[in-house]
């Protein structure tokens, strides 16, 4: 869909607002695969299909002009220190109003661990310096390619600014907001079932919500059950709801109009 919606635009066949809109949200999709990948949940527990997590990991980060090495590293540093506010690297995106929570996601979050390997509790990390080297490298090559496009298809110099990065830039302002900033706030405790949320209601809103949050909404789960592919989410919370509720993982329902938490 992206390299259609891609396509289409190129060739005047949708406008720039619809592409936007379209390619956003799709680039906002392609992390899930990108995501799955890091915790190896691509395949699951059948080691013969371990080359798929790296493989489908680096095409999903190369649409994302990122790498997945890099990723990984830094992706697996969150797990390790959530909301810890010197040395949990998603920390970044938390900002005073949300104005602040967009802008850091528009314009920061894609760069984060260049800001994040530079402080005193990382700089000196060996695995953190080869991770970034190598991220710096594998990021490299899906940018050289669309330099490459751009000149076999003798298109203008900023076209891929506008039909690429711009709506890319956006996906990750809503991967910020969505997949970081409301999924962890208030960011006040790195307790194993206190850092992460559940944001739910209880009626038919639901689904349609789940679906198009890609079952991030159920976050929590993915914070306390890392192997846990994202489709199950929701089901094993259910399945566990009051107990986990017991032991204190954060639940947000939003419930006519109101927003409960119980805690």
């Amino acid at each position: 869909v992206l390299i259609l919606s891609q396509i289409a635009y190129a060739n005047k066949v949708i406008g720039l607002f619809p592409h936007l809109i379209i390619s956003s949200y799709f680039f906002y999709m392609m992390y899930t695969p990108l995501h799955e990948a890091v915790h190896q949940n691509i395949s699951g527990k059948n080691k013969k299909f371990n080359f798929l997590n790296p493989l489908l990991g680096s095409i999903s980060a190369a649409f994302y002009l990122h790498s997945y090495t890099q990723h990984r590293w830094s992706h697996l540093e969150h797990h390790k220190y959530a909301n810890n506010p010197e040395l949990d690297p998603d920390i970044i995106i938390k900002g005073p109003t949300w104005f602040s929570i967009a802008a850091r996601g528009f314009f920061i979050l894609l760069i984060k661990d260049f800001f994040y390997i530079k402080k005193e509790g990382v700089k000196n990390s060996k695995a953190g310096k080869k991770a970034m080297r190598i991220g710096t490298i594998e990021s490299l090559v899906p940018i050289i390619i669309l330099v490459v496009l751009t000149n076999v298809f003798n298109l203008p110099w900023y076209h891929f600014f506008v039909s690429y990065v711009f709506p890319l830039l956006f996906a990750v302002m809503l991967l910020g907001i969505f997949f970081d900033y409301l999924v962890h706030m208030p960011y006040e405790s790195s307790e194993k079932f206190g850092d992460t949320n559940i944001i739910r209601t209880k009626n038919w809103l639901d689904a349609p919500m789940t679906w198009v949050w890609l079952y991030q909404n159920y976050h929590g789960m993915h914070h306390l059950f890392p192997r846990l592919p994202f489709y199950k989410y929701k089901k094993v919370f259910l399945e566990r709801e009051h107990e986990l509720i017991k032991l204190g993982l954060p639940v947000f329902t939003i419930e006519d109009e109101r927003i409960k938490n119980y805690e």
